[in-house]
């Protein structure tokens, strides 16, 4: 009996889960795009060039231009996503609570509280 109802409380923790995945899924390839929209403006306006990037981060020449475009596509998500995760930490309640504060509420139910009996 405790054991169908930990394993109920879980499979409902778990609900939302893929949607939150498909969500992220979606906010990555946006940032992507973003990053990509960027990278082409630096080199339509000449402040970046391909001979730039590979003189500075001293890349062979034997390293494909796409591929040297898709890291920096890359780092630039990345920048933008811990920017995204530090903003959310900053803003958002959730965010701002830390682990190991106490609270006289919990967010998972006692399922040894006799209102679960």
């Amino acid at each position: 009996m405790l054991l169908e109802k930990k394993q109920r409380r879980e499979l409902e923790r778990r609900k939302g889960l893929a949607r939150r995945t498909i969500l992220q899924v979606i906010w990555l390839a946006i940032s992507a795009l973003v990053a990509v929209l960027l990278l082409r403006m630096l080199f339509a306006q000449g402040t970046l060039t391909m001979n730039l990037v590979y003189n500075k981060l001293l890349l062979p020449s034997w390293v494909p231009q796409w591929a040297a475009y898709a890291g920096m596509v890359l780092v630039i998500v990345i920048v933008m996503q811990f920017f995204f995760i530090f903003g959310y930490m900053l803003v958002s309640p959730e965010g701002r609570t830390r682990p190991g504060d106490a609270s006289p509420y919990s967010r998972e139910p006692d399922p040894l509280d006799q209102e679960y009996r």
